[in-house]
């Protein structure tokens, strides 16, 4: 049905030329120009800003040497609507990812140099933006800690890296039949000599991407033909110049979702450290709390059946949101929305658990009195909260409440929100 409709769609669209916003004249390619795509909106802590980013088409040049792309750039607009927004960032580099600092007058963001992402910090009382990490594989995802202090962030190791930072091998079998790393010895690269001669040759070459060695699992990652395993792990750098980034997260593990604690010396984290499967083949994740003097980790919460991932603490740290998505039905079961006692041991509380539809990017209100989320539906992507612990909604500020259906099994019922109460 979906196909039948595309197809209907696109039939209509060759039939009949598209028309400009003001019917005036069929739209062309060049009006792609115009188009602005708005993310990553962010409130400041004071709730006086919001910072956005802006992505637009660009094209440069003509005949053969023109050049077409895509940059974006940080923008700040007063959230009251009293003043137009403004540029932070502009120029032929991208600066994406904006994370406020806590004491809301400075900003980190990512920008590539050299084509290798990196942290920038830009304070908002003026100045330039500096560049705080110079990491070989790249920074990404910066967060400020409670304090103002340092800064986490991810970056994503090839196998080579972490062999060389973990030693020894994984965990897991090798499924390559009579292979193991570095198993050429002293066989003098041949592409016509003997099989350690071809192997030699083909090793030598893979470092050069010439040619690409494809060791992935059940065709995984075939979309950008990934040819090996790559790790996630996180770092924390002070936010001082010349600072040098320290390595947080350890192992043969690809960890996500990372997010401070309240206490601004633990991090919670998603991935698998207990599995002794190859990665292709776990699909399961867990939480973890790690420390960051120690790189000590903890289980913090793992779900039978059910792979646990996109933490989100509670202000007060007490309490970690997280989403939930079943192991028999991947990529098709309903994922849910949770919340579980950090330090404890009782079961975690589902707030969706009949909610009829997907629920994604659980976030707390400031006061950590309601948990907003995410969830498709009629064609649209509104936005919900629930009021974990039990708060009335029908306080003023409240929302229409949303079909019965939304109720948690607290009894607690999720609520839409309408354009007016988000702003």
């Amino acid at each position: 049905m979906y196909r039948l409709l595309c197809l209907i769609a696109l039939g209509l669209l060759v039939a009949a030329p598209l028309r400009a916003q003001n019917g005036d004249r069929p739209i062309t390619a060049t009006d792609l120009f115009n188009i602005r795509q708005l993310g990553d909106v962010l409130r400041s802590p004071d709730g006086r800003w919001v910072l956005y980013t802006v992505r637009q088409a660009y094209g440069e040049g003509e005949g053969k040497d023109a050049r077409y792309g895509y940059r974006t750039h940080l923008w700040m607009v007063d959230a009251g609507g009293r003043e137009a927004p403004r540029p932070l960032t502009r120029g032929d580099r991208s600066a994406s990812q904006p994370a406020w600092h806590p004491d809301g007058d400075r900003i980190a963001f990512v920008r590539a140099v050299d084509g290798v992402p990196q942290v920038f910090i830009l304070p908002l009382d003026g100045g330039e933006a500096w560049q705080l990490t110079r990491e070989k594989r790249g920074a990404g995802q910066p967060q400020w800690s409670p304090d103002g202090k340092t800064i986490l962030f991810a970056s994503t190791l090839p196998e080579a890296d972490v062999r060389e930072l973990e030693g020894g091998e994984p965990r897991w079998p090798n499924e390559r039949p009579g292979r193991r790393a570095g198993d050429t010895g002293d066989a003098a690269p041949d592409p016509d000599g003997s099989l350690a001669e071809v192997r030699a040759w083909l090793d030598a070459n893979a470092v050069d991407a010439s040619p690409r060695v494809l060791s992935r699992l059940d065709f995984q990652g075939e979309n950008d033909l990934e040819p090996g395993l790559t790790y996630r792990h996180y770092y924390a750098i002070a936010a001082t110049d010349s600072a040098r980034a320290r390595r947080i997260t350890r192992g043969w593990v690809q960890f996500g979702d990372g997010q401070w604690l309240s206490d601004g010396r633990q991090i919670v984290v998603s991935g698998n450290v207990q599995t002794r499967q190859h990665p292709d083949r776990e699909p399961q994740s867990n939480l973890y709390v790690v420390d960051v003097a120690t790189g000590r980790t903890d289980l913090l919460l793992q779900r039978a059946g059910y792979s646990v991932f996109a933490p989100a603490p509670s202000p007060d740290g007490g309490h970690v949101a997280f989403l939930q998505s079943p192991l028999d039905d991947q990529g098709f079961g309903q994922s849910d929305v949770g919340v579980y006692a950090v330090g404890g041991r009782a079961e975690p509380i589902l707030l969706t658990a009949h909610f009829d539809r997907s629920v994604g990017r659980p976030r707390w209100s400031p006061e950590g009195r309601f948990l907003y989320f995410t969830a498709a539906s009629e064609g649209g992507v509104p936005l919900f909260r629930v009021a974990p612990f039990g708060a009335d909604l029908d306080a003023p500020g409240g929302g229409e409440a949303a079909d019965s259906s939304a109720a948690d099994s607290l009894g607690v019922p999720a609520e839409i929100l309408s354009p007016e109460e988000v702003a």
